[in-house]
């Protein structure tokens, strides 16, 4: 591949052909977005600031022995990364609860409007496909999130029957994860759909996948 092609661009970030076989860069851009996606606001100067806070998280990782795709800071606004393929998976650790969790759960929220603290940092995965619900749909089926925005997201507003970022449930043992909606309370047994592992799909296959959904596993709800 040669330098500067561009191999795919999203809301926030540009992924372009690296200077060496198998590697790309990844430039991030001064935008900002939420409500999933909803919501998207352009600050000068912001993509330096994610740019080094990513390269920190990422060279921690490494230095911890925890192998990471990053391999250094190009430039103020660039990562330099092995090229791979993305798990659509989201991993957000928490020593507060915050944001969306209180939707998940609410007895966690507090009168005296401190947010709890939790002793474990809490662990929890969110896919980045969005899950579409009937009518929109004849089945819940799961759609990349920029087809659903094309699709179902108008005027800011997402339609009913669409949720982005759903919520993973993973019970030890079971064959499949359930999807939740990540903004209404959990309740066990009532999962938007069922889906299969990462780890039993075909193409993952090839990728040591088996010990990445053990670790899955590992982060089931206390």
């Amino acid at each position: 591949m040669a330098e500067g092609r561009v191999i795919i661009e999203g809301k926030t970030k540009r992924i372009v052909a690296g200077p060496r076989k198998g590697t790309v860069l990844m430039e991030t851009k001064d935008e900002l977005t939420g409500g999933d996606a909803a919501k998207r606001a352009t600050i000068e100067g912001i993509a330096r600031h994610k740019t080094t806070q990513c390269a920190n998280v990422f060279s921690l990782l490494n230095q911890q022995g925890i192998p990471t795709a990053f391999l250094e800071q190009h430039d103020d606004t660039t990562l330099l990364t092995y090229e791979c393929d993305m798990l659509p998976i989201e991993l957000v650790m928490r020593r507060y609860a915050w944001g969306s969790f209180l939707q998940r759960e609410p007895q966690y929220k507090q009168a005296s409007g401190v947010p709890f603290r939790f002793d474990e940092i809490r662990c929890e995965l969110f896919h980045k496909h969005a899950v579409i619900m009937p009518p929109n749909v004849e089945r819940p089926v799961q759609m990349d999130e920029g087809a659903a925005r094309e699709r179902f997201l108008k005027d800011g507003v997402w339609a009913d029957g669409v949720y982005t970022d759903p919520y993973i449930h993973i019970v030890e043992g079971a064959s499949t994860w359930a999807l939740h909606s990540a903004k209404v309370p959990f309740k066990a047994g009532q999962a938007l759909m069922d889906i299969e592992p990462f780890c039993r799909l075909k193409r993952w296959r090839r990728s040591n996948m088996t010990s990445c959904c053990l670790a899955f596993r590992r982060l089931k709800r206390p």
